[in-house]
C-alpha cells in the first residue's frame, strides 16, 4: 500500500458572485464544490495559452472617461475591503463591483491613481506566499488613518452631480 497522494488540498478565496456560481453548480451537478472549482481549472488547463492573465493598466489617461467606474471601484474599496486591492485581486472581484468590463474596469481604476485618490501599500503578509517586490497594492487615501481625504469626498461629490446632469440635463448643487 502506497501513501502517495493522487490530489491535493487547496485553501482559496473566492468572490461572492464566483462563490455563487460555484454553489449553483455544485447543487446542479450534485458535487462537492471543491471538484466544480477543480474541473473548471481543468478547463482552463485547455486553453493556449494556459493561465494566461493581463493586468496592465491602461496607456492612455482621459480624464473622467472612466468617472462612473472609478466610483462603483472607490465605494467598494471603502466598503468591504479589509486588506490592501492588488490588480489582479481587482479583476476577480470585477462582477461584485459592478463593473463586469475589463477594459472600463482598468480605465476607473487608473483614473483613481491619476487623480492620487488611491495610494500604493504593503500587500498582505502570508505564511505560505512570499509577493514579488514590484507587485503592487492600493487602499483609498487616507483609509490608513480611518479618515478618507478631502479631495476623496469632494470627488465622490463630482460624481453624483455629474450623474444628476447626465440625467436631467441640469447642474444644481
Amino acid at each position: 500500500m502506497t501513501t502517495d497522494r493522487k490530489m491535493i488540498k487547496i485553501t482559496m478565496w473566492v468572490s461572492r458572485t464566483h462563490g455563487s456560481a460555484i454553489k449553483t453548480a455544485s447543487a446542479n451537478h450534485k458535487m462537492p464544490m471543491s471538484r466544480i472549482a477543480g474541473l473548471a481549472f481543468d478547463a482552463e488547463m485547455v486553453r493556449n495559452p494556459t493561465l494566461k492573465f493581463d493586468f496592465d493598466l491602461p496607456d492612455d489617461f482621459i480624464e473622467y472617461a472612466y468617472a462612473a467606474e472609478a466610483g462603483k471601484i472607490m465605494d467598494y474599496m471603502k466598503k468591504a475591503l479589509k486588506s490592501p486591492l492588488s490588480l489582479d485581486l481587482l479583476y476577480m472581484l470585477r462582477h461584485d463591483i459592478g463593473v463586469k468590463d475589463v477594459g472600463a474596469l482598468f480605465g476607473g481604476f487608473n483614473e483613481l491613481i491619476e487623480k492620487g485618490f488611491v495610494e500604493v501599500a504593503e500587500p498582505p503578509k502570508r505564511q505560505s506566499f512570499t509577493y514579488p517586490d514590484d507587485y503592487k497594492c492600493y487602499v483609498v487615501k487616507g483609509e490608513k488613518k480611518e479618515k478618507v481625504s478631502k479631495d476623496v469626498r469632494d470627488y465622490e461629490k463630482f460624481l453624483k452631480l455629474k450623474k444628476k446632469f447626465e440625467k436631467d440635463g441640469e447642474l444644481d448643487e
